[in-house]
């Protein structure tokens, strides 16, 4: 891969690179780019399977340039898993499940699960200011209520 450090359309570079090698036969036919976590998971494998000693036969050797390109990947596919980890608590509050249950969901224990819940979807919010939080009806009236309290000084 030539110029990967170049910065110039580094992720769209290195997803191209990345189908390439690892792509589907249609992804590469038509030109169309894997998604962030396939294209990791591809050179995962790869590696696990020439210095792991695992045992994944159907793995493309990973070099350098492909270690490289998942690593470009990595922040995107990070910043996604974390928008829709903060879409799916606000969705799962609006249907009516508690911090308790959301924080067991998280994979925390029930001891802390309710606080750890409660901190993850803060820790969310502050990562994403400018997300809006889901709108969800009050069965009650023809007024929305949002999931979140309002931040001082913002609008509704």
């Amino acid at each position: 891969m030539t110029n990967l450090h170049s910065g110039y359309h580094l992720t769209s570079a290195a997803a191209r690179w990345l189908t390439a090698k690892y792509g589907t036969d249609i992804q590469r036919e038509h030109e169309i780019a894997m998604n962030d976590g396939d294209a990791l998971n591809a050179v995962s494998t790869a590696v696990l399977a020439e210095l792991g000693g695992r045992d994944y036969r159907s793995a493309a050797p990973a070099d350098r340039d492909d270690c490289l390109a998942a690593l470009c990947l990595a922040a995107g596919a990070r910043r996604q898993v974390d928008h829709d980890e903060l879409v799916a608590i606000e969705g799962a509050r609006a249907k009516g499940a508690s911090w308790q249950e959301i924080g067991v969901a998280l994979g925390h224990s029930a001891q802390i699960a309710e606080q750890a819940a409660q901190t993850r979807h803060a820790d969310l919010l502050r990562r994403f200011p400018r997300y809006q939080p889901i709108e969800v009806p009050d069965p009650s009236s023809t007024h929305t209520t949002s999931l979140v309290p309002r931040r001082p000084g913002t609008r509704p």
